[in-house]
């Protein structure tokens, strides 16, 4: 029994890396004509799904992993887009962050959010809206490229929240923002997490897009520098946040991997924007047309889709069972329940490894389930993960 969950948990990819960016590979440049300012990027249904930034289409834009030819458009019908920078998934929901703010000046700043039963339907959808504004922010004088109150980066965080981390050009130093689901009946207030992450190198990182990878438990961050000096601007890079508490995603290890001119890649000049797992091991990165003077210079590239690869340690059925965390009754006839009251989401895997359940509720109803033995893997507020075998009879 335990080499057959062993083998489980590599096939639900239950892992926590202890891992290092291992390579970093061009795929193919994106579509020109469509996508040449491609902002973010998730992995959806074996496909990837990419969108433009500011003054671009109220569109998303699809492809295979293994061409560069766009295989559909969904039109987002009540959206515009203003300043899209980046875009994030769960199980029921696309979220296109409309959060670019690079003269500190917009009052307008929201997501949007897509049902996914209607974006596989139909390539015209519509979404409903979370707006949001910063606490802090008392002044709307434009300040180009010298504001806080920019930010390219939305990451599904779990079950109930999404997280806005600021591009910054003013201090510097990146602030991680929570944001409820949920759209409400008004304007969030957002206030920032305890912890930040202060460019330590000096080398004007801007943090552009960001991916949690619920099967490592790690955050990616993707960006470029921008400081004025020719060689040293347009230099790609990607944090790994990881052993974090809760949603204060600064709080653990931040590891900068520099992934320009490197043993990682040759990627010297890249205005690297959106960045999405793939498995516990891949990410797709995607990068934007770019033309600019610096010093003489003029430095112009195409847009791409990277691949980017980790290395990750597996930890074995034992790491996963917590004490605190009990089942009851076990084995069942009908309905489990669970006594965590940090419950944010459990997973129900039959021992084919298929999932037959996902859901937030502390009391799972087995009823209808066929009888034999089931894993449960249970994720807590704080991301701890807890993997228990139940009994149906």
């Amino acid at each position: 029994m335990r080499t057959l969950i062993l083998s489980l948990l590599v096939l639900f990819g239950i892992q926590r890396s202890f891992s290092q960016v291992t390579d970093a590979t061009t795929l193919y440049d994106l579509d020109q004509d469509s996508v040449p300012e491609s902002s973010g990027v998730i992995y959806y249904n074996n496909k990837i799904i990419t969108h433009n930034d500011s003054g671009g289409e109220n569109k998303l834009y699809e492809m295979d992993p293994s061409s560069s030819t766009i295989t559909r458009r969904v039109i987002i019908s009540n959206a515009t887009n203003v300043d899209w920078e980046d875009i994030t998934q769960d199980d029921n929901y696309i979220y296109i962050g409309d959060i670019g703010n690079n003269e500190g000046i917009r009052t307008d700043l929201k997501i949007y959010k897509i049902s996914k039963t209607d974006y596989d339907a139909s390539d015209t959808v519509t979404a409903v809206t979370i707006n949001f504004d910063y606490a802090a922010q008392t002044v709307y004088t434009s300040n180009p490229e010298a504001t806080q109150w920019d930010a390219e980066t939305l990451i599904s965080m779990d079950a109930n929240n999404l997280l806005i981390i600021s591009k910054n050009w003013d201090t510097h130093v990146a602030q991680a923002y929570l944001v409820p689901k949920n759209p409400g009946t008004g304007t969030y207030h957002l206030s920032p997490e305890p912890s930040t992450l202060p460019d330590a190198l000096g080398n004007y990182d801007l943090i552009t897009g960001g991916t949690y990878n619920p099967l490592t438990n790690k955050v990616y961050l993707i960006g470029y520098t921008s400081n004025t000096n020719t060689f040293n601007v347009l230099q790609p890079f990607i944090y790994e946040c990881s052993g974090f508490t809760g949603t204060d995603v600064f709080s653990g290890t931040n590891t900068r991997f520099d992934i320009s001119g490197s043993s990682l890649g040759n990627f010297s000049y890249e205005q690297t924007e959106g960045i999405a797992y793939v498995d516990a091991n891949t990410y797709y990165v995607t990068s934007e047309y770019f033309n600019r003077s610096y010093m003489g210079f003029t430095l112009q590239d195409t847009g791409k889709l990277i691949e980017v690869t980790t290395s990750d340690t597996a930890l074995s059925v034992d790491d996963f069972n917590s004490d605190t965390i009990q089942l009851y009754p076990n084995p069942t006839t009908d309905v489990v329940q669970i006594n965590s009251q940090n419950l944010v989401q459990t997973e129900v895997f039959n021992l084919q490894g298929q999932r037959v359940l996902n859901t937030n509720n502390r009391n799972i109803d087995l009823s209808t389930f066929n009888p034999g033995m089931y894993l449960f893997k249970i994720t807590l507020n704080d991301h701890q993960v807890a993997l228990k075998k139940v009994i149906k009879y």
